[in-house]
């Protein structure tokens, strides 16, 4: 699937990927991306550095790594289940986040739980003080 570079926000109310990568990296004004069920059994996440929105809601990700570092405009973040699965248990992930990460960015995220939710023994690199009360381990 392509979408043109000039295209700002990209939303999918179910959406699937058995294998392979969802690359939005040729996406240069991408402001927004939001899904909310997204299941990926493996496979990687590419964003341009123009995003400013990632909402994958009620988001299954069974992908090993996130960088999010180059997203220096981001405000707004839900990551839903990162490496977690209630069929396999799931796998450790690498979530890269920016550097410059503002806390409003998971505070102002109304989801009726923890915007993040990794498996436990996952990293976070960049990881600010306030990070882990926006955090779930399973």
């Amino acid at each position: 699937m392509e979408f043109p570079p000039s295209l700002q926000s990209i939303k999918f109310n179910i959406a699937t990927v058995s294998a392979g990568s969802l690359d939005f990296s040729n996406v240069t004004n991408l402001k927004e991306l939001s899904f909310y069920i997204l299941v990926m059994n493996s496979g990687a996440i590419k964003l341009p550095p123009s995003v400013e929105k990632i909402d994958f809601s009620s988001s299954t990700l069974m992908i090993n790594e996130l960088d999010l570092s180059q997203l220096t405009n981001l405000n707004y973040l839900n990551l839903g289940e990162l490496g977690y699965s209630y069929q396999t248990g799931g796998i450790p992930v690498t979530l890269t986040l920016p550097p410059n990460l503002n806390e409003s960015a998971l505070s102002s995220v109304n989801a009726g739980r923890k915007p993040v939710i990794l498996k436990t023994g996952s990293t976070i690199v960049n990881k600010p003080d306030w990070f882990d009360k926006y955090v779930q381990y399973l």
